[in-house]
């Protein structure tokens, strides 16, 4: 009895990660295939099943395949309606390493229809689905909370972040200074982590111009 029990469960082992593995293989094919070097390109992208998204980009939160819809007054700011909207993730590039997958995809984000924030995040994961480390790969944003970025994958598949941080005068207010950003990184091929290797920082004076 125990032996048969035992052969079940090994059965049972085998079959989820038959399964999940499969699963991870239909969410991977809604990337692009891409090769290094790479330029990223917002509109180049493939929308991701609900079902997928949850699984793999959302760690199984529910709450994050949605997002409230607000509709309001423009003269008296009366709110008319608030509904729930399916919140829509995107898949836009596929790289496959050694040992895993690095993929490039939409991050959860109130402003359901990103038009005022939009962000990318840059992640690796293993062959059977595992998200092993994640950075933020592009960022536009209009609000003022985030710090605009860009990024692009270079030889080696190596990436590298390109931002601009404005600088503020005395009296609290940004200038049209800023410190230019260039910040590479490697993957190492052991656990998948990104490492910092390299870091240039320009400051640009725009205060005589």
């Amino acid at each position: 009895m125990k032996k048969r029990l035992l052969l079940v469960t090994a059965i049972s082992i085998s079959l989820s990660a038959y399964c999940q593995k499969n699963d991870f293989e239909k969410f991977i094919s809604y990337f692009s295939t891409k090769n290094c070097p790479y330029e990223f390109k917002h509109a180049d992208n493939k929308e991701i099943p609900e079902n997928y998204a949850l699984a793999y980009l959302c760690n199984n939160d529910s709450s994050l395949l949605t997002w409230k819809s607000i509709g309001m007054d423009q003269e008296s700011s009366e709110v008319i309606y608030e509904k729930l909207e399916l919140y829509q993730y995107k898949g836009y590039a596929k790289f496959e390493l050694k040992n895993f997958y690095m993929l490039i995809y939409n991050e959860y984000n109130v402003d359901g229809l990103n038009e005022f924030t939009s962000i990318c995040n840059i992640g690796i994961f293993s062959k059977e689905g595992d998200l092993i480390d994640e950075l933020p790969f592009y960022i536009y944003d209009e609000t003022g909370k985030y710090t605009n970025q860009t990024g692009s994958i270079i030889d080696d598949c190596k990436i590298q972040i390109e931002k601009k941080e404005f600088v503020k005068n005395n009296k609290g207010i940004y200038t049209r200074s800023y410190r230019n950003i260039i910040l590479t990184y490697k993957i190492n091929e052991d656990s998948g982590k990104f490492m910092k290797i390299n870091e240039e920082v320009e400051f640009v004076d725009k205060s005589k111009k």
